[in-house]
């Protein structure tokens, strides 16, 4: 039995899994107009069924070549959610056009004005609030269906672009959603931070004030710079957390060996574990945090190959038994391994079948 090439493996393995049901999430205006959207998930390797299986998550890269195809396939940046499609171009002509803005406030006047052109939906709104700067979107629904997608796109957009033009990353001090929290919410610690606060009133991100005096200097080279990869400036970063994916990755070159000890790393990253601590604790996460979802991941990945057993799985990510591993798993899913394993059978079937 050989295990998979380290190069392909630590590909798919270096960012995070996700849950499968953020797809659900981006395919909801799609199902209730009525688009083929069983077609399109097959054509990225995915079914239907998958999106009902307790415990499954997908890679970012999936996820990615979801919203990019049903894109392409409806011609609506905007997934069908709106009354009427925007141009799946739109961002980059809209990216070009705050060239000259000198403010954050000039930035969210020209994209309200620029995205009027198309609905009069949404709106975004910059404000001052006890001493902080509060980036708010108004959406009106005009959908029976869950809008947590756009809405946290629509943030998301503005806060990484924002980011861009100032040259460094800005953290949330709090962020607020009107929708109630869900099972795939706490991958948004990812994106937003762990200050997120469900069911409120409004849709807002809160961030220093000193964000709201900025001067803003942007050319169009950076912007046809910052276009050749969108990816971070959109849900399901790649780019957040540096520290944390450089832990991720040397964990995953030494993987087939042994697991590494937080000293061993740090030595590697020229730190000692306290100063490794500290800077991961300012990243929202810890080593074992990331060792754990390091297993998870691999130990998905491995289950989908049914030229492992359930047996061999936990010796490769070396448990001392079998029961301890089911019993992480099961923590990690919510269902046994081998319980995960005769579902994704019957999601192969279901795509052989199709």
């Amino acid at each position: 039995m050989t295990v998979t090439g380290i190069g392909t493996l630590q590909d798919k393995l270096l960012f995070p899994s996700i849950p499968v049901g953020f797809v659900d999430d981006v395919l909801q205006a799609a199902r209730y107009r009525g688009f083929d959207v069983e077609n399109l998930l097959r054509e990225t390797g995915l079914s239907p069924g998958r999106l009902q299986l307790a415990g499954t998550r997908i890679s970012i890269d999936q996820y990615s070549q979801v919203v990019r195809r049903l894109g392409q396939r409806t011609g609506d940046a905007f997934l069908g959610f709106l009354s009427r499609p925007v141009p799946v171009n739109a961002f980059s002509v809209f990216s070009y056009s705050v060239v000259g803005c000198r403010s954050l406030r000039e930035v969210i006047e020209q994209a309200n004005d620029f995205y009027a052109l198309f609905s009069d939906e949404f709106r975004w709104r910059i404000e001052e609030d006890r001493g902080d700067t509060l980036l708010s979107v108004d959406l009106d629904a005009v959908l029976p269906v869950d809008y947590r997608f756009i809405i946290q796109s629509l943030l998301l957009m503005s806060l990484r672009l924002f980011g861009w033009l100032l040259g460094e990353d800005i953290e949330a001090r709090s962020v607020n959603f009107t929708f109630s929290r869900n099972a795939t919410d706490d991958s948004l610690n990812y994106l937003f931070g762990s200050n997120i606060n469900y069911r409120c009133n409004a849709n807002f991100i809160r961030m220093a004030r000193s964000y709201d005096k900025a001067t803003l200097s942007c050319t169009r080279d950076q912007v046809a710079l910052m276009l050749r990869n969108t990816r971070h400036l959109f849900l399901l970063s790649r780019q957040k957390k540096p520290l944390s994916q450089e832990v991720r990755r040397k964990l995953l070159l030494e993987k087939s060996r042994d697991w590494l000890e937080i000293e061993d790393v740090a030595g590697q990253l020229g730190l000692n574990k306290h100063q490794l601590w500290r800077k991961l604790k300012k990243e929202g996460t810890s080593f074992l945090d990331i060792r754990v979802q390091v297993k998870r991941d691999w130990a998905l990945t491995l289950l989908e190959d049914p030229a492992y057993t359930i047996e061999q799985v936990a010796d490769l990510l070396r448990y001392s038994d079998v029961s301890a591993f089911r019993k992480a798993f099961k923590k990690w899913t919510g269902v046994q391994p081998n319980r995960y394993r005769g579902a994704l059978d019957a999601h192969a079937g279901a795509l052989e079948n199709s």
